[in-house]
């Protein structure tokens, strides 16, 4: 999705849900999604509107391990820290790898 795009999606989402819940859902405060909305955010709004993509895009991308999955479910696996149970250690590998995780190999 383009910019344009994810703002109006920011949008729609705040509209049916309220921005309050919308920022808990994106992990951001309720301020910085305000502040993206009236572009006056000083931080990364590519960023948050990666989150927003994520979370409300309704994406799905190939994943090795997995098969087709949900960006929102790739996200949450390549963002959880290493744990000791089997499969999360296995996707824990894996997300680092993954030429779509942008911090693959690292």
């Amino acid at each position: 999705m383009t910019k344009p795009d994810l703002m109006g999606l920011l949008r729609d989402e705040c509209a049916a849900h309220g921005q309050t819940a919308v920022a808990k859902m994106l992990g951001y405060s309720p301020a910085a999604i305000s502040q993206v909305l009236n572009d006056k955010y000083k931080g990364d709004t590519g960023a948050i509107l990666t989150r927003v993509e994520e979370v409300f895009g309704g994406a799905f991308v190939k994943c090795h391990e997995l098969g087709e999955i949900p960006l929102s479910a790739c996200a949450e696996h390549k963002r959880r820290e290493p744990q000791t149970d089997s499969f999360y250690a296995r996707m824990y590998r894996a997300c680092r790898n993954c030429p779509q995780n942008n911090k693959g190999g690292k």
